[in-house]
């Protein structure tokens, strides 16, 4: 028989100590327990209560101001629960793959951040990464699933983008700011999403590769094999040597070195039942988890493995941001990071880059509530992974500022709108650059213009235009104008807040 009048009452374990709760929005909070039994939470003046029914219960409290120091009480019978130190302020979740992971402690400013005085109203919870159900009880996950404070033993364990961000809406708006961390390095786009948003076209060749993958296992051999490997357990974040090497960055002749020791093997894995990047995987073993927390939003950077079908890349984001938005049954705003330049680290290539951050730009400009950051000055031709997440984080939080609080600022990249051709000159107009477009060089790098006489090519920037003249263009039929449109490359004009001009094509 079932004793369900016996299970012991809990909470979500995104309840804790330290924990930030969203201000100004209703109070989310959920757990498990005894059939019938009443729960009562109270959270400074406010209380309420619920019966629990099929064992699962959920209160929602009023909206709060912004606070610190409070106490959640919960009862449950005589079982009870007291979660201390409790801030309402600004929360978001931070998921995609490794750029959005990778910690402070491979961060190239680390040593600037760790000397700085910590500010206990940035918090972070880091989700239990987690594959498949009961994998959290196969190995200690204990250095997940809890709110950590900015102190000299936790810093290294805070994501490093979502910590930049955090930082700086902690200062603008002097507000206690927490960071939901849901992320896996190496993950698909379609691995985050419920399996009933794949049921398209951009979803399906997921699917079918996955399904295809699945028909070449031997499933009670692939299961065996799958939990004795170590590495499929991502329960210590600093644990893997290998992983420490890379995440630290490595000399192209380390990178070679390691590249033919026989631990490194560039054959793909097929995608089974237990893996992270199955679709709809994590979607369901770690961000529905987190659901309905409340939040004001959704930062977001990931791409590098939508390699393999970049054209569909915009339509699966759009099917994400539904899904999510559907979930937590509100249009929350949705932040991202546009990939950055790259060309070759360990066995993958940036050579669909270019498309994948032109669907990139299509997206942000085609949904709602959608913003883009760009980084195409700050990537690393023989690493994946750029060091430098400081402008990453700080970019995000510009656009959360301008767009999300509504101040009154630049937040947002330069954007070719429009072009005109005059004789011997071409005049590329741009908006986001209200005081004039800057260089930082000489020479405006990787623009590409076909045909053009080099030799007698001039440029020169007024305003928010870029004017180029050459004595070739009266004499050319239709003329091709390029920037930034490949793998690897180097940006070097801005708007005056120091943000880069976006990738663009025109013809003229």
């Amino acid at each position: 028989m079932d004793n369900t009048q016996d299970r012991l009452f809990s909470t979500a374990p995104l309840f804790g100590d330290h924990m930030v709760l969203q201000r100004n929005k209703p109070i989310r909070i959920w757990g498990e327990g005894p059939e019938g039994v009443r729960v009562i939470a109270r959270l400074g003046d406010s209380a309420e209560s619920v019966s629990i029914k099929d064992n699962r219960w959920l209160i929602t409290l009023p909206p709060m101001a912004e606070e610190t120091g409070l106490t959640l009480h919960l009862s449950c019978g005589d079982q009870v629960r007291a979660y201390s130190d409790i801030c309402l302020g600004e929360v978001w979740l931070a998921g995609g793959q490794s750029n959005m992971e990778f910690f402070l402690r491979y961060d190239a400013d680390r040593e600037e951040v760790f000397q700085e005085p910590p500010r206990h109203n940035i918090r972070f919870f880091d989700m239990p990464r987690i594959s498949y159900a009961g994998q959290l009880e196969e190995a200690d996950y204990s250095l997940y699933g809890f709110w950590r404070i900015w102190d000299r033993d936790n810093l290294e364990y805070f994501s490093a983008v979502p910590f930049y961000f955090a930082r700086k809406v902690q200062r603008d708006l002097n507000v206690p700011v927490g960071i939901i961390g849901c992320n896996w390095g190496g993950s698909p786009a379609c691995t985050w999403m419920s399996r009933a948003y794949l049921e398209n076209r951009a979803g399906r060749l997921w699917i079918e590769d996955y399904e295809r993958d699945l028909a070449t296992l031997d499933l009670d051999r692939y299961e065996r094999d799958f939990k004795a490997e170590k590495g499929n357990f991502k329960n210590d974040m600093f644990g893997d040597e290998t992983g420490e090497r890379l995440s630290f960055g490595m000399t192209g002749e380390e990178m070679e070195e390691f590249m033919g020791s026989p631990s490194y093997s560039a054959e793909p894995v097929p995608v089974g039942p237990l893996d992270f990047r199955r679709p709809g995987g994590l979607y369901e073993t770690m961000l529905s988890r987190a659901i309905p927390f409340s939040l004001r939003g959704f930062l977001w950077y990931q791409g590098e493995s939508d390699e393999k079908h970049p054209q569909v890349y915009d339509t699966m984001m759009a099917n994400l941001i539904r899904c999510w938005r559907d979930a937590w049954q509100e249009e929350l705003p949705f932040l991202f990071v546009q990939l950055a330049p790259f060309r070759k680290w360990l066995h993958c290539l940036g050579e669909k880059y270019p498309l994948l951050r032109e669907k990139q730009e299509i997206l942000s400009r085609s949904v709602p509530l959608v913003w883009m950051a760009s980084i195409m000055d700050r990537g690393m031709e023989w690493d994946i992974h750029p060091k430098e997440k400081k402008p990453v984080g700080e970019r995000l939080a510009l656009l959360a500022l301008g767009k999300v609080y509504g101040q009154n600022i630049l937040c947002e990249s330069p954007r070719l709108i429009s072009g005109e051709r005059r004789d011997d000159t071409l005049i590329l107009h741009f908006e986001n650059a209200p005081l004039g477009l800057i260089l930082k060089g000489d020479v405006i790098k990787s623009l590409e213009i076909d045909p053009c006489d080099r030799n007698s090519l001039r440029f020169s920037l007024r305003g928010d235009s870029l004017i180029l003249e050459s004595r070739s263009f009266s004499l050319s039929g239709e003329i091709n104008i390029g920037f930034a449109r490949t793998d690897y490359c180097e940006v070097n004009l801005f708007n005056s807040v120091g943000l880069p001009v976006l990738p663009f094509s025109l013809t003229l």
